[in-house]
């Protein structure tokens, strides 16, 4: 299970090797409540019991409606959005 330190969630997607997941939601910080927020997840030891470890967070500006991985590089992120 992943406790998201988000609200409104907007989108998730999952590497093409199935190692990570990248979703995007509102970011509820007081100071900064609406923005969007990317957060990038390893999540490839949980079939083993283990916690999935957030490998990034990034608060955005813009709004975000789609976000995908690269079909040929799981390293990189594609979004859609204002």
């Amino acid at each position: 299970m992943l406790t998201m330190p988000v609200t409104n969630l907007q989108c998730v997607s999952f590497s093409p090797d199935g190692r990570f997941l990248a979703c995007v939601g509102k970011e509820g910080a007081a100071k900064r409540y609406g923005k969007e927020m990317i957060i990038v997840w390893d999540i490839s030891r949980i079939h083993k019991g283990e916690k999935a470890e957030i490998l990034a967070k990034q608060v955005s500006e813009f709004n975000i409606i789609s976000l995908k991985f690269s079909p040929i590089d799981n390293y990189k992120l594609i979004s859609c959005g204002k």
